[in-house]
């Protein structure tokens, strides 16, 4: 695998074989971290489990982005090589080479369960192949997945949500929804996004949310504003908002 960033200075940034440069608060000819990492802490532990990795993989991307900015292009390039295409080190630039180091050791203490066994199955401090097959792992790119991703969107389970805390479960499904985009490179419209809230939201939403679809229509954000308005200041004041 051909990884990205080839130029020669770039190359020398990382020679000879010494710890990563450019990693925690330095700076190198290619890019610099944005703040001293010894200061902010390290990357949060990510327990394997599947319902914890869109979170976890969220705040990982940031955590890797203020270490370098480098890191942003190595993780799309490496997450776009197909399964069968191997990522070698041999392949990759004295900064790719690097960077790849950092992860492999940023990764190997910041995760467990499954996702440490599928580390340790990588080779060693590849951390770019590492990232690549956790992606495999935890978003195989297979039909089935999306379509069960989508059934979850269209048909989220809050029949035993109360009111006051709808926001909230609000909040995970549009990261449920986010994360369905990305990875399946659909877009769920917001009409769709108005139907589903109108259908499955309390019931005490629903029937304030039905009294002013003609003006909500088939705008999500209008919708939000309604619900939020109206756990702020009651159904008999939401005409008045919208």
């Amino acid at each position: 695998m051909e990884l990205p960033l080839q130029d020669k200075e770039v190359q020398q940034a990382g020679a000879g074989g010494a710890a990563p440069t450019g990693t925690v608060g330095a700076t190198t000819q290619w890019g610099h971290s944005l703040i001293d990492t010894r200061a902010y802490g390290r990357l949060r532990t990510f327990s394997g489990k599947e319902e914890d990795w869109a979170t976890w993989s969220f705040v990982a991307r940031s955590y890797l982005d203020l270490l370098s900015v480098g890191f942003r292009e190595l993780l799309v390039s490496a997450e776009a090589t197909g399964q069968a295409t191997e990522i070698r080190q041999a392949d990759m630039s004295d900064m790719a080479r690097t960077h790849s180091w950092t992860l492999f050791n940023v990764l190997t203490q910041s995760a467990e369960g499954r996702a440490l066994s599928v580390i340790m199955n990588s080779e060693a401090s590849n951390g770019l192949q590492a990232w690549r097959m956790l992606i495999d792992a935890y978003e195989p790119r297979v039909g089935g997945r999306y379509t069960a991703m989508l059934m979850g969107i269209i048909g989220p389970q809050w029949g035993h949500v109360k009111e006051a805390n709808f926001l909230e479960s609000l909040d995970t499904w549009e990261i449920q929804i986010r994360r369905y985009e990305d990875q399946s490179k659909q877009k769920v419209t917001d009409a769709a996004k108005c139907a589903v809230v109108m259908k499955n939201a309390p019931s005490g939403i629903r029937t304030a949310l039905r009294t002013s679809s003609s003006r909500i229509g088939s705008d999500y954000e209008l919708l939000k504003k309604a619900i939020k308005d109206y756990m702020q200041t009651g159904v008999d004041l939401m005409e008045k908002v919208l």
